[in-house]
């Protein structure tokens, strides 16, 4: 089945798109142009049933597992971070973590979450991380696009994600199970996203990982 009267929201492609069903019966369409796999408008969560869910959540530095998953994006982006950087973790969560493990590298991070740290500072940043949050965004391509615009020329971008593969397997894929999980990227998503806003990818050392930068990669 195919629905040509909502665009992508992340690249605006209005056309066909095909229909899928997630495990949870919710309808989604997958993009051609950009690959995005995005939940219907009229299946989105509300935000305080998303706002509920995140609060059950046991993350905190007080975790050591959930610092080690979040390590798995820090690590790849310390050798590329100059002395004195200021980052921003874009979506930290009601108890802010990664911003802990970067001041305990040696760098200043600020914090931002759309539902407990609501005011955005002010950029720009010489690096923006956004872990296992771009799944959650309603309007991914605005909010991609404040990304970009936060970061200094040649800063990184730091993105954490796992990806959709196969579209057969989707159905029963458990990253989709989370009903605030609401869009999901592809290998071909990402590179949209370095076309359309002037990324290089610097490092992907695992599949749901990438440190992307500002133009071609050459850092000064």
């Amino acid at each position: 089945m195919t629905d040509e009267s909502v665009s992508c929201p992340l690249c605006g492609y209005l056309g066909a798109r095909a229909r899928l069903v997630g495990p949870l019966g919710l309808a989604y369409r997958r993009c051609p142009r950009c690959a995005l796999i995005a939940m219907v408008p009229e299946s989105l969560p509300d935000p305080e049933s998303e706002r509920a869910r995140y609060l059950t959540h046991q993350n905190g530095p007080q975790y050591p597992g959930h610092v080690a998953f979040l390590r798995r994006a820090i690590d790849p982006t310390l050798p590329h971070l100059r002395p004195g950087a200021r980052a921003l973790d874009y979506g930290c969560g009601p108890v802010p973590t990664l911003s802990v493990v970067l001041r305990g590298e040696g760098f200043a991070c600020e914090d931002y979450d759309p539902f407990f740290f609501c005011e955005l500072p002010a950029g720009p940043f010489d690096a923006v991380f956004a872990t296992e949050v771009v799944e959650h965004m309603h309007h991914p391509g605005e909010e991609l696009a404040r990304i970009v615009g936060l970061l200094r020329p040649g800063g990184l971008f730091t993105l954490m994600t796992e990806p959709w593969t196969e579209v057969a397997t989707f159905a029963d894929w458990y990253y989709a199970r989370d009903p605030t999980h609401v869009v999901f990227y592809h290998e071909r998503t990402i590179a949209y996203l370095c076309a359309a806003y002037g990324l290089t990818v610097l490092e992907h050392p695992e599949p749901r990982v990438w440190v992307l930068t500002q133009g071609d990669g050459c850092r000064r």
